[in-house]
């Protein structure tokens, strides 16, 4: 049951962040949406994963101006 229920936050944490993120729209938000829950543990940790790369791939990005 505490599984299932770490599950459940990590899932509805990564949907949050999904929807906050304004540069993710269209089909990559659906594909990512979809991965985050058929994928449950997986599916969330990438996705924090990959948004973290992007955000510092902007940050980077902004210094370099």
């Amino acid at each position: 049951m505490v599984v299932s229920l770490v599950a459940l936050a990590l899932s509805l944490s990564a949907f949050l962040s999904l929807a906050r993120a304004g540069a993710v729209t269209g089909r990559r938000g659906l594909a990512w949406a979809l991965v985050v829950l058929f994928v449950p543990f997986l599916g969330a940790a990438a996705w924090f994963v990959a948004r973290h790369r992007e955000q510092a791939a902007v940050r980077r990005h902004r210094s370099l101006r």
